[in-house]
């Protein structure tokens, strides 16, 4: 048998494509079983040439499905088995080698196209390109030869995998895409982040494409049918049916229109003219690949008459826009491919695989996204009547002079005042709340995806943000996309410069799965500028876990502070930890500062923020100063709801007040949002013991961790020990019996505290009630006992108020000499200690205090 084609039908064919060309240039749409209706076996192959293939009826189809060659050998070695695609000018089986007993794929002349000379000297030098070019990302050719019926074959190896354009239907039917990508090659790739994955690929493929280049020889059709993923994740490049050897071939008129429309270059549209086969063409199709890998569309959409029509006159919709989560250097370079001028691309696959690697590397790239302004003159140019429009840009320009100026001066105050208003809402702790070992929780997920999506409004005004980004990074970061994180990081290393910045940018993509929470910066450079500073200062706020980071990180911001006005507000979060930690007039003057800045900082931005009415509240907690504190809170819930901090405060604030009932609402919310917060749970079991509700204060205490993020190990049996001495005390008229057993738990309880913190003393403070309390009776040795343990140095003469209430409860309802001596002579010691520098005060005091308790020592 022959598979021969008649001159007729050639003749025939080409007539057919001149018509579909001439169809095309009037708008008109080309079926082709319509325009073959007489011709029908010519459907197919004009088809593919006009890039319509799938535009075939069903009918049509299934009739050229039919496969006479399935069966056949040949060179008495390649069995032919089923087919296993088409490309433009061949046909690809699956085959068995009987000579090595192996698996492999045939390419074959298909001789349903064009039977010339012309087409077998094409399919043999793809032969002979092939056969030369070995690399890993080209398709690797075993055998060539014809048989004597004129088919013309390629022997390659037969892969496992999938095309890009297979696995982007499985991308599109939703999901993970890195998930998808794995179940349509039925593999797994390396990289876990979308955008890296497929710059990984486009980098091979043009490394490919280089070593193709460099021997003269240009691809013409690089599209995701034509880029096959092995199971290993290593792409291929398939296809060179219809390349060019050399770049003096020129594609002819009815050759304009190989490829695919969606992924062809705008020079390739068009009859009558000829098109010399460069590089740059390649170079479009790999960006118009990588731009439907990262923003999942072509950058045309439609039909493909609409497509032919669009890529002449219409530019694609901005990667930027498509897709906004874009890395901006991979914008960059898709947009450089895409460029509608040859000269104006990459020159070469080479070049584009440099940047592709220079990106993958966390190293700057050679070109720039393209601006609004260049792609609104880039459409200027392409206008028809270019005179008229070189006089309406001249007289635009005046009037620009004019009224920009203006417009962009509102424009900047507009966007700045929405910036503020949404600066205005960001949670006060903002990915620092809570411990590094919590922050990844998956109950955290929502919360951290819901401030991300705040971070995304405002970055959409103020790319240049800093502390946004730096926000975002870290929320990132907590959502296990470590990638995502560490292109937040390299962006702020590569416009703030530093070697400190730099490095921390790469310590993002080391770090494995297993680290929650926070990246150690142990062994970084020293940050030396404000930005670099105020970076450094909130890494260490995520670091609390370690000793001293509010003095670090206060420090860091301090020198930040000058000349980075955004430290200020950030420090507002280091001096409330130091401050907490802190001690006597230190703590005072830490906690004024506190307040002071929170004002100070809300005048400057002439609005209240979550974060300064937040701060504010802790300041006044700390003085004590409860219902300016509630108020605050309020405040903070209302301009940022759903935050477990200011929840938290607010129940503690109102228990301090005595509104147990607001106590508890607030207490509630702050455990549904964190249900794994320890100290949630310990002011709902100070709530409990408050509402005389000792079983469930029990329980809550119960469900206190002895150990783990933040947690003391005295704190569960001081927890307990507390909530036993309030029960003694309660029940201590009612059932004598029942309060001493209550006060001998209290005295166990102490004991297993004062085991893991045996200098603490409010420990033994409370430990000597309870011990008062298990007597037989409140006896007035009771009283003398507790005030000889006060003055023994245990309680803070300035403001113990409970050591106070407690002598009080001790006190006899008469004093006998004795007691009253110790009474006064505890009063005097009251005295000594706000004496302050009266030294001679002081001494006349203690000089009473001797000859008061000398008759009862």
């Amino acid at each position: 048998m022959t598979f021969s084609r008649s001159s007729r039908d050639q003749e025939l064919l080409v007539d057919y494509v001149r018509q579909a060309l001439a169809r095309i240039d009037a708008g008109e749409a080309v079926d082709p079983t319509q325009l073959c209706k007489t011709d029908p076996h010519l459907a197919r192959p004009l088809a593919e040439v006009l890039g319509l293939a799938e535009d075939l009826s069903g009918l049509q189809a299934e009739a050229l499905r039919e496969d006479p060659l399935a069966g056949l050998v040949l060179a008495n070695r390649y069995r032919l088995e089923d087919c296993l695609g088409r490309g433009a000018m061949g046909v690809v089986y699956r085959a068995e080698d009987q000579e090595l007993q192996r698996s492999i794929a045939v390419k074959i002349l298909d001789v349903r196209l064009f039977r010339d000379d012309r087409a077998e000297q094409r399919f043999q030098r793809e032969a002979e390109a092939l056969a030369a070019l070995q690399h890993d990302s080209v398709v690797t050719v075993h055998d060539r030869g014809h048989t004597s019926e004129g088919i013309h074959f390629l022997v390659m190896e037969l892969l496992e995998g999938a095309t890009l354009s297979a696995i982007l239907e499985a991308v599109d039917e939703g999901g993970d895409p890195i998930a998808a990508a794995e179940q349509a090659i039925g593999g797994k790739v390396a990289a876990t982040h979308w955008s890296r994955l497929c710059a990984g690929w486009m980098a091979a493929v043009a490394s490919g494409l280089s070593a193709a280049h460099e021997r003269g020889l240009v691809h013409r059709d690089v599209k995701p049918s034509n880029i096959f993923v092995r199971r290993s994740g290593a792409p291929v490049l398939l296809d060179f049916g219809i390349a060019a050897q050399g770049s003096a071939e020129r594609l002819t008129a009815t050759e304009t229109s190989i490829g695919t429309p969606w992924y062809m270059a705008p020079e390739q549209v068009g009859a009558g003219g000829v098109v010399t086969a460069q590089p740059t063409l390649d170079v479009y199709g790999m960006g118009a690949t990588f731009y439907h890998l990262l923003a999942g569309k072509p950058p045309y959409e439609g039909e493909a008459v609409a497509v032919l029509a669009a890529l002449v006159t219409e530019d694609p919709v901005p990667l930027q826009r498509a897709q906004p989560e874009t890395p901006r250097d991979l914008v960059a370079i898709v947009e450089h491919c895409l460029e509608r001028k040859p000269t104006q691309r990459y020159a070469t696959a080479a070049v584009l695989c440099d940047d592709l690697d220079a990106f993958l590397g966390h190293q700057p790239v050679s070109v720039r996204p393209l601006s609004p302004l260049g792609r609104r003159l880039r459409a200027w140019r392409r206008a028809p009547a270019r005179p008229v429009a070189v006089l309406a840009v001249a007289l635009a320009v005046i009037v620009l002079a004019i009224w920009l100026p203006t417009h962009f001066e509102q424009q900047r105050v507009a966007m700045q005042r929405q910036k503020d208003a949404l600066y205005a809402t960001l949670p006060s702790v903002l990915a620092i709340e809570g411990w590094p070992q919590e922050r990844g929780l998956e109950a955290l997920h929502d919360e951290h995806r819901e401030a991300i999506a705040l971070l995304d409004s405002i970055l959409a005004l103020d790319a240049g943000d800093l502390p946004i980004r730096l926000f975002r990074a870290a929320l990132r970061f907590d959502l296990g996309d470590r990638e995502g994180a560490a292109a937040d990081l390299e962006w702020i290393a590569e416009y703030q410069g530093g070697d400190y910045l730099q490095q921390l940018a790469a310590r993002y993509l080391l770090v494995d799965d297993k680290t929650l929470g926070t990246v150690d910066t142990d062994g970084l450079p020293d940050p030396v500028t404000a930005q670099e500073c105020y970076v450094a200062g909130f890494h260490e706020l995520r670091a609390r876990e370690r000793r001293g980071y509010a003095n670090r990180a206060t420090e860091l911001l301090d020198r930040a502070v000058p000349d980075y006005p955004p430290a200020r507000d950030l420090r507002l979060l280091s001096v409330a930890a130091l401050a907490e930690a802190s001690a006597g007039d230190y703590r005072e003057q830490l906690v004024d500062f506190l307040y002071d800045e929170t004002v100070k900082l809300e005048e400057l931005y002439g609005v209240e923020t979550a974060r300064t009415q937040a701060m504010r509240g802790v300041a006044l907690m700390m003085q004590k100063k409860y219902r300016e504190a509630a108020a605050c809170f309020e405040r903070s819930i209302e301009l940022r709801p759903r935050r477990h901090g200011p929840h938290q405060n607010l129940g503690i604030a109102y228990m301090r007040l005595g509104d147990l009932e607001l106590s508890r609402q607030h207490l509630q919310t702050a455990l549904g949002l964190r249900p794994f917060a320890w100290n949630t749970k310990y002011a709902f079991a100070q709530l409990e013991e408050q509402c005389r509700e000792f079983d469930a204060a029990y329980d809550w205490a119960a469900q206190m961790p002895l150990e783990g993020s933040g947690v003391r190990s005295w704190m569960r049996p001081y927890l307990i020990g507390n909530i036993a001495t309030t029960e003694a005390i309660v029940l201590r008229h009612d059932d004598p019996n029942a309060s001493r057993d209550a006060a001998s738990r209290a005295v166990a309880a102490f004991d297993r505290a004062l085991l893991q913190a045996p200098k603490s003393p409010r420990l033994a403070r409370h430990r000597q009630l309870a011990l008062a309390l298990d007597a037989d009776s409140l006896r007035a040795d009771a009283m003398v006992d507790y005030v000889g343990f006060l003055m023994s140095g245990k309680m803070d003469k300035s403001s113990d108020a409970y050591s106070l209430r407690n002598l009080a409860f001790l006190m006899p309802a008469e004093l006998g000499p004795r007691e009253a001596a110790w009474l006064a002579a505890f009063l005097r010691w009251l005295a000594a200690g706000r004496a302050g520098g009266n030294e001679n005060l002081r001494a006349e005091l203690e000089a009473d205090i001797e000859e008061l308790l000398r008759p009862f020592r």
